[in-house]
């Protein structure tokens, strides 16, 4: 799905800072900014029966 509100980039790390600014992991607060957070390659398996309607193909 892509939003005009949204913009999505694609990166092996990142550096997360800011005023009133807390990390999440699946829904949980794991921790308060700086936090520095790597990405590790085939790390998570995603399984789909089928495409959900509102689901589309990235061109």
């Amino acid at each position: 799905m892509r939003l005009e509100q949204v913009e999505t980039l694609r990166c092996t790390s990142i550096h997360v800072d800011g005023d009133g600014l807390f990390a999440l992991a699946d829904g949980e607060e794991i921790g308060d900014v700086p936090i520095d957070l790597d990405v590790v390659p085939a790390s998570l398996d995603v399984f789909v029966n089928r495409p959900l309607p509102h689901m589309t193909t990235p061109e």
